[in-house]
């Protein structure tokens, strides 16, 4: 390669030795000599003189030109060289990324034998950490975590796969143990990151497979420990799962209700069914609380607690919200005017800074009162970003909308947070109302709550009343309302029109037979 840079000026260099030496061989010089006496006149030494000044600085603009030809091949050969470090390395973190990792894969496909851990690493905290200081701190945590990873000696290979993913791999012919090197791993990357003078909370969860143990195709393991990771998050846990088979039909079952959740949700087949919610002094329906419903063809009615987090995770969530909301609010005006819907909002949609207009506009196209609109936001979604939320419960009362307080006591806020919100209702959550006659302490739970929410001027609802028992403990204990399969469970719309018709005759019968008394 550099010898044929050198081609050119070495032919040249011959040419002019050959001819120098046939010219000594013929006594071509003295042939010159005499042919050229009679011109002396016209200064031919001169002449060859400029000649061979010209050939001079030829040679030497030839030698500049391949000095400059070598500089452009060494300058493309350093860009080539420094763009396919690029393509096969993460530009934040300098760790290889998943181009390489093919590559590395495909080493140990070529190879036969060897054993191989994947740790397939996903940080948790991460996107609260990026909120909190903006794109630039959390570049800073993601360079901290890479160096440690980076320097975490069991691990032979570690690539960041995008956003808060890496893929880590552990050469088991070492003696390790693979669960015990995630372990380790795990707390060494939740050791806190400090950054601008603040130190944030940073945990990982890690799931893991084996080469060629689970599979013997390298891709295949690397899904596999996928598959364990993402359980792990499901699950909201911070901790090490090993692959195990049973993932991989969890993951077929997964992939089948997506596809049939997003079908049901183009062809309407969701519909909101109505718990009826009593007042327990009247013992009259003051509302009903909206609950998504989907009868999956061939499986029958799917729990809500199965699709919602679904639709969660598939992006979906808003628009389902919004669908269900608005199918809502046409079934209510065919109510009492003085008869409320109560809708729960999701997590998800609390960081959407449009939620107001959203509900705005649902209303406004379908014609309902916005103060006969209640929705419900879950105590645990609430203390994710109190300030947020802070602002999205400011943003729904200024609509005209009631607020309430769902899931009451299971959240963990703070009493002044709760000050500082301005909710209309707080609903206790039915892990306290299940056996709290036979608990101490969730009695005294509920008494709590009940005193609580009357010294702050708010209404008060019982979930989850399932006997005769538990709703005579709550009317004695002064709770205004309640909800449950004792005092109705959900119906479709036509279904709750007749039993608001029904409260309302027995109603109408009980004021008569009190004038007739």
């Amino acid at each position: 390669m550099k010898l044929g840079r050198f081609i050119e000026p070495l032919l040249f260099f011959g040419v002019a030795l050959l001819l120098w030496w046939g010219a000594a061989e013929r006594d071509l010089y003295e042939w010159f000599h005499q042919w050229s006496r009679p011109y002396d006149a016209y200064e031919i030494d001169e002449a060859i003189l400029l000649l061979f000044l010209l050939g001079t600085a030829g040679h030497a603009y030839a030698l500049r030109s391949e000095m400059r030809k070598k500089q452009e091949i060494k300058r493309r050969i350093s860009a080539e060289e420094e763009l396919n470090w690029l393509s096969k390395h993460d530009s934040l973190t300098g760790l290889p990324n998943r181009r390489y990792l093919q590559e590395v894969i495909q080493g140990y496909t070529d190879e036969a034998g060897g054993h191989v851990g994947v740790l397939s690493i996903d940080l948790d905290g991460f996107k609260k950490a990026n909120d909190l200081l903006g794109h630039a701190g959390g570049d800073i945590v993601l360079i901290e975590v890479a160096k440690r990873l980076s320097s975490f000696a069991p691990l032979k290979h570690v690539f960041r796969l995008g956003g808060d993913e890496f893929v880590g791999l552990v050469d088991l012919s070492g003696g390790y143990d693979l669960m015990e090197v995630a372990e380790t791993l795990r707390d060494t990357l939740s050791q806190p990151v400090k950054c601008e003078g603040v130190v944030h909370a940073i945990g990982a969860s890690m799931g893991v497979a084996c080469y060629p143990d689970d599979s013997k195709t390298f891709d295949d393991v690397i899904h596999f420990a996928d598959l364990a990771m993402y359980a792990i998050k499901r699950m909201g846990d911070e901790t090490v799962m090993r692959f195990n088979a049973g993932m991989l039909a969890a993951n077929d079952e997964r992939a089948k209700i997506e596809k049939d959740l997003q079908k049901a949700l183009d062809d309407g087949e969701i519909r909101p069914h109505y718990q009826p919610l009593i007042d327990l002094t009247s013992n009259e329906v003051y509302g009903f609380e909206a609950l998504a419903r989907w009868e999956r063809p061939g499986h029958g009615n799917v729990s809500p607690e199965h699709f919602i987090r679904v639709a969660e995770d598939m992006g979906i969530i808003t628009r389902l919200s919004e669908e269900l909301l608005r199918l809502a609010c046409i079934d209510a005006m065919e109510w009492p005017n003085d008869i409320i819907l109560s809708f729960n909002l999701s997590p998800v949609q609390l960081k959407d800074p449009l939620l107001g207009l959203r509900i705005v506009k649902i209303i406004n196209q379908v014609g309902f009162p916005s103060h006969r609109l209640e929705l419900e936001i879950t105590e645990s979604a609430l203390v994710q970003d109190v300030e947020h939320a802070s602002e999205i419960v400011s943003q729904l009362r200024s609509i005209g909308v009631k607020l309430s307080l769902d899931d009451f006591g299971t959240g963990y806020s703070s009493l002044s947070q709760l000050s500082q919100l301005d909710f209309d209702r707080l609903k206790v959550d039915q892990s306290f109302i299940s056996n709290f006659k036979d608990n101490e302490k969730q009695m005294a739970i509920v008494k709590t709550i009940l005193l609580l929410s009357e010294s702050l001027g708010l209404s008060t609802t019982a979930e989850g009343i399932e006997n005769r028992e538990q709703l005579a403990i709550l009317k004695e204990l002064g709770c205004g309302c309640g909800q449950g399969y004792l005092l109705g469970r959900p119906v479709d719309s036509a279904s709750a029109l007749d039993l608001v018709a029904q409260h309302r005759k027995r109603s109408d019968l009980r004021q008569s037979l009190d004038q007739a008394g």
